[in-house]
Protein backbone atom coordinates (compact mmCIF):
# COMPACT_ATOMS: atom_id res chain seq x y z
CA UNK A 1 0.00 0.00 0.00
CA UNK A 2 1.09 3.52 -0.63
CA UNK A 3 1.76 5.82 1.98
CA UNK A 4 0.41 9.08 1.09
CA UNK A 5 3.23 11.64 0.69
CA UNK A 6 3.74 14.85 3.20
CA UNK A 7 5.68 16.97 0.29
CA UNK A 8 2.41 19.84 0.47
CA UNK A 9 2.04 19.34 4.40
CA UNK A 10 6.13 20.24 4.68
CA UNK A 11 5.56 23.00 2.10
CA UNK A 12 2.62 24.68 3.78
CA UNK A 13 4.92 24.64 7.20
CA UNK A 14 7.51 26.10 5.37
CA UNK A 15 6.36 29.28 4.57
CA UNK A 16 6.44 32.23 6.78
CA UNK A 17 3.55 34.35 7.65
CA UNK A 18 3.53 36.87 5.74
CA UNK A 19 3.72 34.19 2.56
CA UNK A 20 0.71 32.65 3.89
CA UNK A 21 -1.60 35.57 4.24
CA UNK A 22 -0.40 36.41 0.47
CA UNK A 23 -1.61 33.26 -0.71
CA UNK A 24 -4.94 33.71 1.05
CA UNK A 25 -5.48 37.23 -0.12
CA UNK A 26 -4.19 36.21 -3.63
CA UNK A 27 -6.43 33.06 -3.94
CA UNK A 28 -9.47 35.08 -2.67
CA UNK A 29 -8.92 37.60 -5.19
CA UNK A 30 -8.30 35.32 -7.75
CA UNK A 31 -10.76 32.67 -7.23
CA UNK A 32 -14.41 33.85 -8.63
CA UNK A 33 -16.33 30.99 -7.01
CA UNK A 34 -17.05 28.81 -4.44
CA UNK A 35 -15.52 25.71 -5.64
CA UNK A 36 -11.94 27.83 -6.07
CA UNK A 37 -12.14 28.96 -2.54
CA UNK A 38 -12.73 25.50 -1.13
CA UNK A 39 -9.23 25.08 -1.62
CA UNK A 40 -8.52 27.21 0.88
CA UNK A 41 -10.05 24.67 3.48
CA UNK A 42 -7.77 22.18 2.50
CA UNK A 43 -5.11 24.64 3.11
CA UNK A 44 -6.09 25.65 6.23
CA UNK A 45 -6.65 22.00 7.61
CA UNK A 46 -3.05 21.06 6.25
CA UNK A 47 -1.75 24.39 8.07
CA UNK A 48 -3.59 23.23 11.47
CA UNK A 49 -1.97 19.67 11.40
CA UNK A 50 0.99 19.22 13.72
CA UNK A 51 2.15 15.92 12.08
CA UNK A 52 0.75 14.89 8.63
CA UNK A 53 -2.10 12.89 9.21
CA UNK A 54 -4.34 11.79 5.98
CA UNK A 55 -7.12 10.31 8.01
CA UNK A 56 -7.27 12.72 10.45
CA UNK A 57 -6.59 15.57 7.40
CA UNK A 58 -9.82 13.50 5.59
CA UNK A 59 -12.09 14.10 8.90
CA UNK A 60 -11.21 17.78 9.23
CA UNK A 61 -12.42 18.35 5.49
CA UNK A 62 -16.08 15.81 5.91
CA UNK A 63 -16.58 18.23 8.87
CA UNK A 64 -15.99 21.41 6.73
CA UNK A 65 -18.17 20.39 3.64
CA UNK A 66 -14.61 19.48 1.78
CA UNK A 67 -16.43 17.44 -1.30
CA UNK A 68 -12.81 17.07 -3.50
CA UNK A 69 -10.72 13.94 -4.80
CA UNK A 70 -8.05 14.77 -2.24
CA UNK A 71 -4.93 13.81 -4.61
CA UNK A 72 -6.66 16.02 -7.40
CA UNK A 73 -6.80 18.80 -4.54
CA UNK A 74 -3.59 18.60 -2.83
CA UNK A 75 -1.80 19.17 -6.63
CA UNK A 76 -4.02 21.83 -7.04
CA UNK A 77 -3.41 23.38 -4.08
CA UNK A 78 0.29 22.84 -4.58
CA UNK A 79 0.68 24.52 -7.84
CA UNK A 80 -1.66 27.39 -6.63
CA UNK A 81 1.11 27.53 -3.98
CA UNK A 82 4.08 27.65 -6.05
CA UNK A 83 2.11 30.53 -8.34
CA UNK A 84 1.09 32.72 -5.53
CA UNK A 85 5.23 32.89 -4.14
CA UNK A 86 6.24 33.37 -7.69
CA UNK A 87 3.91 36.63 -7.43
CA UNK A 88 5.11 37.54 -3.80
CA UNK A 89 8.81 37.22 -4.58
CA UNK A 90 8.98 38.86 -7.98
CA UNK A 91 9.80 42.25 -6.74
CA UNK A 92 12.63 41.08 -5.06
CA UNK A 93 14.41 39.54 -8.17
Amino acid sequence: MKTPSNNLFKLIKSLDRREKIFFKIYSEKKGNNKHSLSYLKLFDAIEKLKVYDEKLLLEKLRITGFKHNLNQAKKYLAKAILHSLRQYHSDIS
